[in-house]
């Protein structure tokens, strides 16, 4: 039976803690649910441009990789045959205020995509990726639309292999605020700089419509979250899109196969029982980042949500055997951001069966 191993990177995308906290009731879906949170302000600005912030954050990811490839479990697993999937929380690549610009969203796929060129064969789940552009509004007036996307590269393959995809629900937490206005967010990052994007500076495109099969990659970039590589079937969601059960509402059609594992990289999300959507003995990985307790976390589903009976998943373990490595906070900047980053290596697992939707 053919084995994956999850790894993931435990680490604080939202910036160095300041201390302060305050309480408020703060919308946190589309939906307009609010919840009573702990504001917890982060100074996120470390770079003065984006060349330094792209040039730091991928020296950073590279030097990451190299650590892991090192590790004596990673390199059993890989002379065994064993499937690689290295995940990032998300927001790990958005420049100084928020959002890169198209082009230089551009320079990090390039990056990330030769970092992994001497890994043949692993999965990189790089969460997540924001690029920006301005677009006229009806009222005459331009607004700024957001591309928050996961970029996924298979080791060795080169660009024409990557695929994205592309977050569709905007959380209230999402992006930074000024300190000095009193509206920065939850968990969340302030800036001083005037030009930072804030909640609601911001729009995500419109999202596709769902339904059987509308989840299923047809061309690696058009943002759907269902996609098979090296015969196994991913399921893939950003934070709250997995929380507002994404991909519980696009099935897989007749003839595909069911999703074998599912991937959440988020900052601020868990796993709910009600969006998993695995076969049976399927797999789940959540890798969270928030400034307090970044964390990873991987779920065997024994039963996978019922939508009909309301019925949610069950699952044989909250997480399995694991190995921690402590990075060094000095060898980076952004490693000085909080609690200490460290990548969690887990013990292969067996892969459930390729199940093939009736």
């Amino acid at each position: 039976m053919k084995k994956i191993m999850f790894i993931g990177l435990e680490f604080n995308t939202f910036g160095k803690p300041t201390g302060l906290s305050r309480k408020i009731n703060l919308p946190v879906t589309p939906s307009g649910q609010t919840m009573l949170l702990v504001e917890q302000p982060c100074e996120y600005t470390p770079f003065k441009t984006d060349d330094e912030d792209i040039t730091a954050r991928i020296s950073m990811i590279k030097d990451i990789i190299t650590i892991t490839s090192q590790n004596n479990n990673v390199k059993e697993a890989i002379s065994n045959g064993v499937q690689i999937v290295f995940m990032t929380p998300e927001f790990l690549f958005r420049g100084c205020t928020g959002a890169y610009t198209l082009d230089n969203y551009q320079k990090v796929v390039e990056g990330l995509t030769k970092v992994a060129t001497d890994y043949k064969g692993w999965l990189f789940v790089f969460g997540s990726l924001l690029g920006k552009w301005e677009v006229d509004s009806t009222n005459g007036k331009s607004k700024t639309l957001i591309h928050n996307s996961v970029l996924v590269v298979t080791g060795g393959e080169g660009v024409d292999s990557n695929r994205i995809i592309t977050k569709e629900f905007k959380s209230g937490i999402d992006f930074m605020g000024k300190m000095n206005q009193g509206n920065y967010g939850v968990f969340s990052s302030y800036v001083s700089d005037s030009g930072a994007l804030t909640h609601y500076d911001v729009e995500h495109p419109s999202s596709g419509p769902t339904g059987t099969g509308k989840e299923e990659q047809k061309k690696p970039y058009d943002g759907n979250g269902i996609f098979t590589v090296n015969g196994i079937t991913y399921g893939v969601e950003i934070c709250l899109d997995h929380l507002e059960g994404r991909l519980t509402k696009s099935p897989v059609g007749k003839g595909s196969n069911l999703v074998q594992v599912q991937l959440i990289p988020s900052a601020g999300a868990w796993i709910e029982d009600k969006a998993i959507v695995t076969c049976g003995n399927g797999l789940v990985f959540n890798c969270d980042s928030q400034p307090a307790s970044p964390s990873c976390t991987v779920k065997r589903v024994v039963k996978t949500y019922t939508p009909y009976t309301n019925q949610p998943a069950t699952f044989d373990f909250d997480d399995c055997c694991y190995t921690n490595i402590l990075l060094d906070k000095t060898s980076h900047q952004i490693l000085q951001w909080g609690k200490a980053a460290r990548l969690k290596i887990y013990n292969p697992l067996d892969l459930p069966n390729s199940v093939t939707m009736n």
